[in-house]
């Protein structure tokens, strides 16, 4: 089945006649409603039709025109697009054009949009497979900022804090802890760690420590500059990952599936192009989806899930990561990939907005209270 097509496309076709039916539908609208009561005609609307065009052909091609405009949205909601397809196009999407991101937003509200898979990831002790839940609603910004060249809410702007202002400390590469000047640990981030870490910190150097990947996407990251749009809610694989990897991605669709508080989001460039996909945790900032009827069984381990902790047996957490370089790399279950943690401690999330540049066009920034805020 085709990709089904939109309002535009279709009036697009349209010649004179089937501007003059759609006209006609818009004037009558009221005595069209009528001909639906309890108490009309069985037959008010063809009555209703009569009047206004006698002859038969003229009826035909009316409600030839009225089976594809009418029935234009059953046919988009039982459209069922694949996660590749998905994938692309919000690679696709230029999220400074309006209309390019109204479209995107359009199409995730209105198609029969699948799971989309992350794949199989090792972290926290745990291993297990990954997906979301496409949605672009989940994520409330901390701070309302407010002006015309400000952003509706589906695209936002984070400060990402790396380090401890109390004292000066960095989070570590491979824990829920950040370590001080004076090389003392201290729980003070939104995790705690169970066991003794290992400390790495960005001070370090040497090939090794360049080549860390966590290191790497870290060193990514502007922490005045995040603009990110929503892309979905995470999902963990709540039962055995390693008996399934054996067995092979057939018995995933048997769940269960949890939610775990988890965002993914992708990041976008000044000129609203897509690059890196991350998975966000913060908590005040998570809201209720708009559809709570939740059909994913929840096992009973999930009653001790920690919030934000990818699952309940998980020994360590994060507020930002990395799990991908591009969304060209996600949409299959059996691809592995890991989750490089960038911080544990919460950041603030924010507006963005456009800037008009002479000579250079629009750019997506943060606003411009958050810039002010941030240094």
């Amino acid at each position: 089945m085709p990709l089904p097509d939109t309002d535009e496309m279709i009036q697009a076709r349209w010649g004179p006649r089937e501007r003059l039916f759609h006209q006609w539908c818009l004037d009558n609208s009221e005595a069209i409603l009528d001909t639906l009561k309890f108490e009309a005609k069985w037959d008010a609307f063809d009555l209703l039709l009569q009047r206004r065009w006698p002859k038969k052909k003229d009826r035909e091609a009316y409600y030839a025109w009225s089976r594809e405009w009418n029935g234009r949205h059953m046919l988009r909601m039982s459209y069922r697009m694949t996660p590749r397809e998905f994938l692309d196009k919000v690679l696709l999407t230029n999220f400074i054009d309006t209309e390019e991101s109204v479209n995107l937003w359009w199409a995730m509200d209105t198609y029969n949009l699948p799971s989309i898979p992350l794949g199989y990831a090792k972290f926290g002790g745990v291993e297990s497979y990954y997906a979301f839940e496409p949605a672009h609603r989940c994520i409330k910004p901390d701070r309302n900022e407010t002006g015309p060249s400000v952003m509706g809410k589906h695209i936002l702007a984070m400060t990402v804090r790396l380090v401890d202002p109390r004292i000066g400390s960095e989070t570590s590469s491979s824990s829920g802890t950040q370590t001080s000047s004076s090389g003392r640990s201290r729980a003070s981030s939104v995790f705690s760690r169970p066991e003794k870490p290992q400390h790495k910190t960005r001070a370090s150097t040497g090939s090794a420590q360049q080549a860390n990947p966590v290191t790497q996407a870290r060193n990514e990251v502007d922490p005045n500059n995040f603009v990110f749009a929503q892309l979905g809610i995470l999902y963990v694989f709540g039962g055995d990952g390693q008996a399934a990897r054996r067995s092979g991605p057939e018995v995933l669709s048997q769940g269960p599936w949890w939610r775990n508080d988890l965002r993914v989001v992708v990041r976008l460039d000044s000129k609203g192009k897509p690059g890196a996909v991350y998975v966000l945790y913060h908590a005040n900032s998570s809201i209720e989806l708009e559809d709570d009827s939740d059909d994913v069984e929840l096992a009973p381990e999930s009653e001790y899930h920690v919030p934000g902790r990818l699952h309940p047996r998980c020994n360590e957490g994060f507020t930002l990561a990395k799990v991908a370089n591009s969304l060209k790399e996600l949409g299959e279950f059996n691809k592995e990939f890991r989750f490089l943690p960038i911080t544990t401690f919460t950041s603030v999330i924010h507006r963005a907005q456009l800037l008009e540049h002479r000579g250079r066009g629009l750019t997506i920034s943060p606003a411009l209270a958050m810039v002010k805020r941030a240094h």
